[in-house]
């Protein structure tokens, strides 16, 4: 939809086709197709017309916040894609958690730094030095999902999803934001 809130067009009638954003630039926007690997995207205009189908690398939920590089959580850990020649690299490895539910989400803090969330933690991995920091430590009971970042706060939103196994198996999820170094965490509470 438009800025103004016209405009409001239905790109997708399937499940499975999620996780829009914006190309850096703010031409062109990906969309997220399929559930199993090799990952697409496929890439429109701001007026949702398709222009292309292109890799989005193994599992991932990418973030396409940068010039040519898209950046993807799989359930190894982390990996950069470049979406038009298909290649991807494997940039950081955690344990080998063989659960859908490892895969967690990335965000570009600038043009070399992705903050990335996994379910054994939070991490920011240089994409040039090809050095990554662990932010903070997690686990299944409590871990961290769909980073989104912004460059005018200096500051990432985040889903923090918390298990609590009794009484009964309950699932919580949290709308957060903190600095990109893991500090300052608070719960944001959404009026409607």
């Amino acid at each position: 939809m438009k800025s103004n809130g016209y405009s409001l067009t239905r790109q997708t009638f399937d499940w499975n086709r999620s996780f829009t954003e914006w190309k850096n630039k703010g031409d062109k926007f990906i969309l997220h197709i399929g559930v199993t690997s090799a990952d697409k995207f496929v890439v429109a205009d701001e007026n949702g017309i398709s222009l292309d189908t292109v890799y989005a690398g193994q599992l991932g939920r990418g973030s396409w916040q940068h010039d040519s590089l898209i950046a993807n959580t799989n359930t190894y850990g982390f990996s950069v894609a470049n979406p038009y020649d298909n290649t991807e690299e494997q940039l950081y490895e955690v344990g080998k958690i063989l659960t859908g539910e490892s895969r967690r989400g990335a965000a570009w803090l600038d043009n070399e730094r992705v903050f990335w969330c996994h379910t054994d933690g939070i991490y920011i991995t240089n994409v040039v030095t090809k050095k990554t920091q662990s932010i903070r430590e997690t686990c299944n009971a409590l871990c961290y999902q769909e980073p989104t970042y912004s460059p005018a706060l200096d500051k990432v939103i985040l889903i923090k999803q918390q298990r609590v196994m009794f009484p009964k198996k309950l699932r919580f999820l949290t709308l957060v934001m903190m600095n990109p170094d893991g500090s300052g965490e608070e719960d944001l509470e959404i009026v409607y």
